[in-house]
């Protein structure tokens, strides 16, 4: 995996798709930062799951 910040979205088929919307990026960090901030819970990596 990547160093670098980044959004994947998985397919159930398996096709992988690289997701380059900054507002999404931005939420993501916002959402780190109230974890790390608010909760005290220390941010290796974040998982998302969606269901479509």
């Amino acid at each position: 995996m990547s160093p670098d910040p980044h959004v994947n979205l998985v397919e159930c088929n398996g096709e992988i798709i690289d997701i380059k919307n900054q507002n999404i990026h931005q939420k993501l960090d916002d959402i780190i930062d109230i974890l790390q901030e608010e909760e005290n819970i220390k941010i290796k990596s974040l998982l998302v799951l969606v269901e479509k």
